[in-house]
């Protein structure tokens, strides 16, 4: 079987690769003939079949070239009707590779000359055209004026296929959600393809159906959007596999609505093993990342881990994975109020710790105190002693004086002789003497017996401040440890270094946290049509702010990869809904949320993008220092009182503009020789002095400057600078 597909491919890829090679052979052969031709008429014919072969190859500059040539030769040669035809031709070719407004201004002049030759089958479909382009200008109103004139000139003309023109006003309907507007075309048009289920190769009738599914979520009806997915299911071929797990997909996220995760889980696993075989690396990865929510919930740890496995698995596919054993472990922890509950329990467990060290110094201070109270004491009770021994040397003294005198009087009286009186008192006062020295010698004694003892209880003391001073060393090494463990998580969910370069060579990074984890991140995900940038700053910094970053940043790619919203706005406006869901399933209430900057940069024409903000500009310079500030909205993404629609604005970029998108940690940080803030004025003035110069040497004034700026003083905010260069 494997081999009869494999030899399929080949035979395909073989008669693309022929017929690309014949249609090249024949444009080659008309060159020639053109190079020899001298007829007018036929050198107009020719130079139009050159510039048809051209489309069909695909080469858009060679195509226009050729036919714009044509249609200058047959100016006095073809009918007005011909002409018609090569306007819309080149028409297309113009909205093939995004240029819209050369698009329609070649569309109107085919239909007018459409109307004036009555030629109503081409000039509905020109309708049809110009409304679709005013689609992607947003211009919606004329868009809908236009396809709706198409849409009753094919009345007129009896042409029964309205289905592509009510389809297309469906779509501006829910655009601008009016969700119930879009149901009523939506339909029609259903009721249209009893007839038929294909109009022109395009399979209308399960696109039909996904939409009215859609509208019914998108209202809370779920129902009914459950109702239509499971007619889509039923109307799409089992082949066709991409159209099926997007369903599916759809089917999924409508049951967790529902709390049905054991449903949703089945059709998961359908969207999953379809993914596989189509090889879709980032639908598979969405897939797996479902799934281990929905085994989380059905409390299935296994399963979870197995699918977090296979996800990490295609993720280093994408970006290199720094520690995959950590992750996984964060699989098996994937419940968020179990991760919340672990982060207060943290904080208190710090804030417990503060207060016995605290108190551990109150009580040391104490001991202090009472050491030092204690040694006065011995102090004092030392001089008593030595006021006593005075005392009493003093009593013994005039005694022994008064017995001296005694004793003299009764010598002089026994004994006349002077010689005997001064040997008697020598004698006694070496007696007495040698006794007050004994005496102190003794009380001298007791009291460094006394000190030593003191000094033995302070030193017990200072050991048991020393090992509690150790255990708060370690509590503390291992609350470091945890949020260490956390930076690596928050790592996890940043853009892959090499896939950003590849993606915007020219530009640079500027990502400071304050902390050991972030509040602030910079994001990127890529589709077939645009690519996605976003510099955002969540409430706080730290590790709550890094906990409200993950569900932030997880919302938004919930926004662009699973809900396919492509409009900035509506991405916002997704990204609002999710996040509240997700903090709104505690029963406190919870007002965290974040400000973002975000722009969608056309992959086809990259000079072409498009801005919202949520309470964060972005900024444009040119070469010659001049700088545009384009305003966001004045609302964060979470709960606010006065929600509102987010706005959106497009414009065209020039060569060698810069994009900066930042978040509000540079401006607000202090330094300087006065302790000032940075300030908006400063940074806007250093983009202006310095948008000349390269890219990398933007990187490198912009970080020495902050660094320079902030010098010793400790970071007040995380700083994120993104500039890209176009």
């Amino acid at each position: 079987m494997l081999k009869i597909k494999i030899t399929q491919v080949v035979f395909f890829t073989f008669l693309f690769v022929s017929k690309l090679s014949l249609i090249s052979q024949n444009a080659n052969t008309l060159l020639k003939r053109l190079s020899l031709e001298k007829n007018q008429d036929t050198i107009a014919n020719l130079t139009g079949e050159i510039g048809r072969l051209y489309l069909k190859e695909g080469n858009m500059e060679k195509a226009l070239e050729y036919l714009k040539k044509e249609l200058e030769l047959s100016k006095n040669i073809y009918t007005e009707r011909h002409k018609a035809y090569c306007y819309n031709t080149i028409a297309t070719i113009y909205a093939r590779v995004g240029n819209t407004n050369e698009a329609i201004s070649n569309f109107i002049r085919a239909l007018k000359i459409a109307e004036d030759e009555k030629d109503y089958k081409l000039a509905s479909g020109l309708y049809n055209n110009i409304g679709n382009l005013y689609v992607k200008l947003k211009m919606l109103e004329d868009a809908l004026k236009y396809i709706h004139k198409g849409m009753e000139l094919k009345k007129q003309i009896g042409d029964k296929n309205i289905t592509p023109n009510l389809y297309s006003i469906s779509n501006i309907y829910r655009t601008q959600k009016k969700y119930q507007d879009a149901i009523k075309y939506l339909n029609e048009a259903y009721k249209e393809m009893d007839t038929a289920s294909e109009i022109n190769g395009f399979k209308y009738k399960p696109v039909i159906l996904n939409s009215l599914g859609a509208c019914y979520r998108a209202l809370g009806d779920y129902d009914k959007s459950l109702h239509y997915y499971k007619k889509c299911e039923g109307v799409l071929q089992s082949a066709d596999f991409s159209a099926l797990s997007s369903l599916y997909n759809n089917i999924a996220v409508l049951y967790e609505y529902k709390n049905q995760y054991r449903v949703s889980l089945s059709y998961q696993l359908k969207a999953y093993e379809m993914q596989k075989k189509m090889n879709q690396i980032e639908d598979q990865m969405v897939s797996c990342r479902n799934l281990v929510v929905y085994f989380a919930k059905l409390n299935e740890g296994d399963s979870a881990s197995m699918y977090f496995e296979l996800y990490i698995a295609l993720a280093d596919s994408v970006q290199k994975i720094q520690n995959s054993e950590m992750l996984h472990e964060v699989a098996k922890k994937y419940d968020t109020e179990k991760k919340e509950a672990q982060i207060t329990l943290l904080a208190k467990d710090k804030e417990l710790q503060k207060l016995l060290i605290k108190n551990q110094e109150k009580d040391l201070l104490q001991k202090q105190i009472e050491a030092k109270q204690k040694e006065d004491k011995i102090l004092l009770l030392n001089k008593d002693v030595a006021y006593n021994e005075v005392l009493l040397q003093k009593e013994t003294f005039e005694k022994e004086k008064k017995l001296k005198e005694n004793e003299v009087l009764n010598i002089e009286n026994k004994l006349s002789s002077e010689t005997i009186k001064q040997q008697k008192l020598v004698s006694y006062f070496i007696v007495g003497g040698l006794v007050l020295a004994l005496l102190f010698s003794f009380f001298i004694f007791r009291g460094l017996k006394a000190q030593r003892k003191a000094n033995r209880i302070i030193s017990k003391q200072k050991q048991e401040v020393e090992k509690q001073k150790h255990l708060v060393e370690e509590k503390n090494k291992e609350i470091t440890d945890s949020i260490t463990y956390a930076k690596r998580i928050q790592n996890a969910i940043l853009p892959n270094p090499k896939k950003w370069q590849t993606l915007l060579p020219h530009s640079f990074v500027l990502y400071q946290p304050k902390d050991i984890v972030a509040g602030d991140f910079y994001w990127l995900e890529e589709t077939a049509q645009y690519l996605y940038i976003a510099a955002a700053d969540c409430t706080g910094h730290g590790v709550p702010g890094a906990m409200v970053s993950v569900v932030c940043s997880s919302a938004l790619s919930k926004a662009v990869l699973e809900e396919k919203q492509t409009e900035t706005h509506t991405i916002l406006g997704a990204t609002r809904r999710l996040v509240l869901e997700q903090l709104g399933k505690s029963e406190e209430k919870i007002r965290d949320g974040m400000d973002i900057c975000l722009i969608r940069i056309n992959k086809s024409n990259r000079k072409h993008i498009q801005y919202s903000g949520a309470n964060r500009p972005l900024y444009i310079s040119n070469a010659q220092g001049e700088l545009q500030e384009l305003k966001p909205d004045k609302q964060p993404i979470g709960q606010y009182e006065n929600e509102k629609p987010f706005s959106q604005q497009e414009l065209v970029l020039n060569e060698n503009d810069t994009l900066y998108l930042l978040t509000d940690g540079y401006a607000d940080q202090f330094g300087g020789d006065n302790n000032k803030k940075f300030s908006s004025k400063a940074l806007k003035k250093l983009m202006t002095e310095n948008a000349h110069k390269t890219i990398e040497e933007q990187n490198r004034i912009f970080t020495q400057s902050f660094l320079s700026w902030r010098n010793n003083i400790e970071q007040t905010d995380d700083v994120t600078l993104l500039g890209v260069r176009m």
